[in-house]
Formats: structure tokens, sequence, C-alpha cells
């Protein structure tokens, strides 16, 4: 902790104390304050500031107070006791007798959204620029620095970009159990994988039909990508310890600002009463209980906060009227006869039946048929594994064998990943899928040769996938819609 005087301690504190009095009586805050990226020269002065604070939440701030490192981590997700997860035994141990911090982590930990047993998709954003938003205030005490604003990493700019902030490979931001690479300065993953656009193109915030819709594709695909590239089972990688990791928050102030500009860019948020009134509980900077709702919170703006830059609407970008798009019609045209697939060490290669709607329709025809109103979509669902597999997952249509599978080539589709998806082994019903539109891809082989009777599907590891994972994919098929 840097030292300081006793008068520049007190005065830190009151205006800490003067911004949480404009909260509590609704003024709006004198100042719009603004979040800089990781590798400006505003963003590495906050670094600084930054590392003091979660120095002091880990060290000076005592375990219990929900301004501690651990508490704030364990909001996120509880990590295994012993061979389960069990939150009321933390709680238990952490708080033997009665408190008000008991009461405030009974309702704030394991309380992450969509990366659970019973949790719904559409609250991720909203409840992740909660977390952010309190976790900031806090930040700010820690530091005694009402000036702090959280930097954002933007690893989508090219593959400097990817690299993780120097700051976090050494030093109380480091985690020495990353990916082998990360803290040597190599990029976490080449430049496609950490795609937003696919999200950013989205026309609706929630899923329709098969389309995946921004919230879901934004969440399944960078988001999760860069996860699992960090990370690993004790780490960025799994649900129950990415809240460990201080690189964590500057990952998730970038999922914030993806969803920014979605909105600046014309993008609509839901507009139901269920998930505008929706209410989730934080803790503020005073240690106490802050709640708040999801129309509360549906717009930067209204927080007081932006960001140095957003991102451009992707060409072409058409944002819907409404969240929610007249009922989309869809039709299976293929899948795998399984109806599941186990990944190996290798690129997997599975063949694609027809339907018995489409058992006699070429998908020459197919695509001849589609017209400008609807698309082919590859569909993959039901993602499980028994633990992170460590690397993420390259997707491609018609691949040949033997071709190479560390690249983007004529063939490739996506990327996947399991992040969260060890928690589908507990019965829970995963709302998640992936949805990658290949018309244009089908469309593209076929003019350089065609495509075969039965379309294949590859799926290759980018990298050496944990022996204990055994990730399977449920289902894989071919949509019209």
């Amino acid at each position: 902790m840097s030292r300081v005087s006793r008068r520049s301690f007190m005065a830190g504190i009151a205006t800490v104390s003067a911004g949480l009095c404009f909260k509590q009586y609704g003024f709006a805050s004198p100042t719009a304050r603004v979040r800089y990226g990781a590798r400006t020269p505003e963003g590495k002065k906050m670094l600084k500031i930054y590392a003091d604070a979660v120095s002091n939440m880990m060290n000076s701030i005592k375990e219990g107070d929900p301004r501690n490192w651990i508490f704030q981590w364990y909001t996120h997700a509880v990590p295994p006791q012993g061979s389960a997860q069990n939150k009321a035994d933390k709680i238990s141990s952490t708080y033997p007798s009665p408190s008000p911090y008991k009461d405030l982590a009974t309702a704030m930990w394991n309380t992450c959204q969509a990366h659970r047993a019973g949790d719904v998709e559409d609250y991720f954003l909203p409840w992740h620029r909660m977390f952010v938003y309190y976790f900031e205030e806090i930040i700010r005490y820690a530091a005694k620095n009402d000036s702090f604003t959280l930097p954002y990493w933007n690893y989508s700019e090219g593959q400097d970009s990817a690299k993780i902030p120097d700051e976090f490979r050494s030093g109380v931001l480091s985690k020495p159990n990353r990916n082998p690479g990360v803290n040597s300065g190599n990029p976490i993953a080449p430049d496609f994988r950490l795609d937003p656009k696919p999200a950013l193109k989205m026309p609706t915030y929630s899923p329709q039909g098969v389309q995946q819709g921004f919230n879901l594709a934004l969440d399944a695909g960078v988001h999760g990508n860069v996860h699992g590239a960090v990370g690993n089972t004790t780490n960025m990688g799994s649900v129950p310890w990415a809240g460990g990791d201080p690189v964590f928050w500057m990952h998730h102030c970038n999922i914030d600002r993806l969803w920014a500009s979605w909105n600046r860019n014309g993008g609509k948020n839901p507009q139901s009463a269920t998930w505008l009134d929706k209410e989730f509980t934080f803790a503020a900077a005073d240690g106490k209980p802050a709640k708040k709702k999801n129309r509360e919170v549906d717009e930067v703006a209204k927080l007081g906060y932006s960001y140095d830059r957003l991102e451009p609407a992707p060409p072409n970008f058409q944002p819907a009227a409404h969240n929610a798009l007249r009922a989309a019609r869809f039709e299976n045209f293929a899948e795998a006869p399984s109806h599941a697939l186990a990944l190996g060490h290798g690129p997997v290669r599975i063949e694609l039946e027809h339907s018995p709607t489409n058992k006699n329709r070429l998908l020459v025809d197919e695509l001849n048929a589609l017209g400008t109103e609807r698309s082919l979509y590859l569909v993959l669902k039901d993602l499980q594994t028994n633990a992170q597999p460590g690397v993420l997952y390259d997707v491609y249509l018609d691949l040949p064998e033997g071709a190479a599978t560390d690249a983007v080539n004529d063939n490739y589709v996506g990327t996947i990943n399991f992040f969260g998806a060890e928690h589908a082994h507990a019965g829970a019903t995963s709302q998640k899928f992936y949805s990658f539109d290949i018309t244009d891809l089908a469309r593209k082989l076929q003019s350089k040769g065609g495509v075969p009777e039965k379309p294949t599907v590859t799926i290759a590891p980018a990298g050496e996938a944990a022996g204990e994972a055994k990730p399977v994919i449920g289902q894989v098929s071919l949509v019209e819609q």
C-alpha cells in the first residue's frame, strides 16, 4: 500500500463519502466518469491505483468484510470446498455468529447469472454490469482515491492487444497458474478467436429461433473465449475460480463496453417487465447492501460513466426496432446421427445425416431455395465437460481430411469454448447454444467446386486439451431459418 498522510487519508474517505451521498439521495454525480483502455496513459495510471487497492483488499481489509477480495470473488462463484461447491459451509465457517455481513454474503455469493443452474441467460449483461460497477466503487474505497475508474482490456485490436497488459504479469495483479505463455507476454489467442463483430452484428438482444441474439453471442463467443484462453481449471477458465484473477475485472469492463457499443449503434435492450424489474444485491463502498434493477443499469449514462471509445457498428448492421422479431420458423436440414459428439485430443469429423423431412434434398438445392429472407445455420447445443479443457475449439464446414486446423481458411465457421459447461453435469438445462450463419460460407464452397451430398463438420482443439475434461457436444445440426 502506498504511504499516505492522515490528512490525505481522511480527505479520501470524505470524497468517497460525498460520492456515496450523491448516490444515496438520488442526485446525479457532479461529473461523469470515464473508463479508459488499459494500455492508454490514463489507463496505466489507473492500473497503479488498482494494484494498490487490490493489495489492500487482499491483505488489509479483514476476511468477511464485503470489501475484502475473497468476498468479491465469491460473489461470482464459491470455488470447491473439498469434493463439492458448498456456499453454505463457507458462509458458516466465515461467519460463526450472526452478522449483517453474513446476511449480505448469503444474498450475494454464487449469484453470477448465465453460468449456473437456474440462472437466466438474458441477465448475463446487467448482472455483470452491476458487479463491475460496485466493485469499482470498492476499489475507490480501498485505494482512498475517488478519481479511479476501472480500465478495460480490449484484446480485439490485433496481436499486440491480445497480450495480457504488462501490469498483470508480475506483482499483486499476476496469477502464476494462467495458461502457458500468457504471463510471458504471448497473445492469448489469434485475432479470429477474439472478434466481437459476430455479436455486435446481432439485430436483437435475445435469441430468436436459432439466432443467438447479442447477449448470448457475446457471452458464449468472445467473452467465453477470453476466459478459456487466459485460464484453466483453477483460474479464468473455470467459473468458480475466474473472479480470483485481477484481470477478470478488466475483461468484464470490456464486455460492458461492447454492450454500450451495441446500444450506441442502435441495439435495443429487452422491455419486458420481467427483465426490467429483475433486481440483484451487491455491496456498496460502505460495505452495506445495494440493490438495483435492470432498468436502472440498462444504459451507462444512468450510472454516471462512459468509455473513452466505443466500437463502430459492423457493416450492414440492421438493429431490430424491438428486442423481439416476428416468430421465426425453422426446421432441421441435417443433424449428427448420434446426437452427440465426443471431442478428443485431435480434430473430430462428423458427417451430418439429412433429417426425415429433407432426406432427398441436397445441400446445394437447399442453398438455392433459401432466397434473401432465410439463412442456413450450423447449431451446436448441450455442451458438457467434466473439467475445463484449457483450450478453445475451432469449427469447420466440409474441411478436407488432413487440412490444417490452426488458422482461418475457406472452411472456418467459428470458435467455441466450454466456459461454464462443467455445470451442465449437475442436471442443469443450459440455455446456451452456438449458432453460426453458414449461408455465405456454404455458397462460397459451392462456387469452388460444390458441397458434398452429406455435409461434414470438423471440430479441432486449438492446443492440447486436458485429459480429464472429456468435452461433449450434445447436438450438431444444420437449421434453416
